[in-house]
């Protein structure tokens, strides 16, 4: 892995998550990746995970990334997978259950299970009739898959303990199966963080993506390690790791 990005906070890495062995065992308080689905998004690398890929290989290729995360991770933290089925497909392909099957045979156990569900507006003519065995769900539900390495950990002293106390109001929504926008919700990774860490803990982001997860992280006061195979994406990622503020849409 080649360091992209260095800071007090955040260090963002140019590398692939199914092989992060120059980070340390042990060292992460919380592993949280938005994998690629499969092959529905081109991220544009010949060997990125998903796109051209068998369905078996790709599970392979996240079951890779699993045991990585597992080998990170302090014992009793969580992982949370932010994933979806794939219900679009001529073949869906049941990637939510496969996500549970692959982390369980990494080593993980199951915590618990939330759905991030954004409605569309409703199409305003009159709903034409269906036929029996052709129903699928409209508008998809994201699926926030979390599990843990087994252990316990130490409790943080009172002052980070306080420091990372949730609003009554979002903890009480968070509580609730399924997440949608408005009320007490602002981005739904936030409230992740917020949720499977303390302030001052460290947030592995394999997969980095857009840079989301670092992002929210360093701006929660959670440290961050991320890992991002594209090189064009690491820079843009350290581009907005470099300014001053958070983008517009992540306010």
């Amino acid at each position: 892995m080649n360091l992209c990005y260095n800071d007090d906070i955040v260090t963002l890495y140019n590398g692939d998550a199914r092989d992060m062995s120059q980070l340390p065992d042990g060292f992460a308080d919380m592993a949280f990746i938005c994998p690629p689905w499969w092959d529905s998004g081109d991220y544009d690398h010949p060997d990125q995970i998903g796109l051209g890929q068998s369905y078996a290989a790709y599970l392979s290729s996240l079951e890779q990334v699993w045991r990585e995360c597992y080998r990170c991770l302090k014992p009793g933290r969580a992982i949370v997978a932010w994933v979806s089925d794939l219900l679009w497909r001529d073949e869906p392909a049941p990637l939510v259950a496969d996500t549970h099957h692959t982390l369980r045979q990494s080593g993980f156990v199951y915590d618990a299970t939330f759905y991030w569900y954004e409605p569309r507006p409703s199409a305003s003519e009159t709903p034409s009739p269906g036929w029996p065995l052709q129903i699928r769900p409209r508008v998809h539900a994201e699926v926030v898959v979390v599990y843990r390495k087994p252990g316990s950990c130490a409790p943080p002293d009172r002052e980070r303990l306080e420091k990372s106390r949730i609003d009554g109001r979002e903890y009480a929504g968070s509580r609730q199966a399924v997440w949608m926008p408005g009320g007490a919700l602002d981005h739904p990774y936030r409230r992740v963080i917020r949720l499977w860490s303390y302030v001052g803990d460290t947030v592995l982001n394999p997969c980095a993506g857009q840079g989301t997860v670092p992002l929210l992280a360093r701006h929660e006061g959670r440290r961050c390690i991320a890992v991002e195979l594209n090189p064009d994406y690491c820079l843009h990622i350290a581009e907005l790791l470099g300014a001053p503020d958070l983008p517009e849409e992540l306010r």
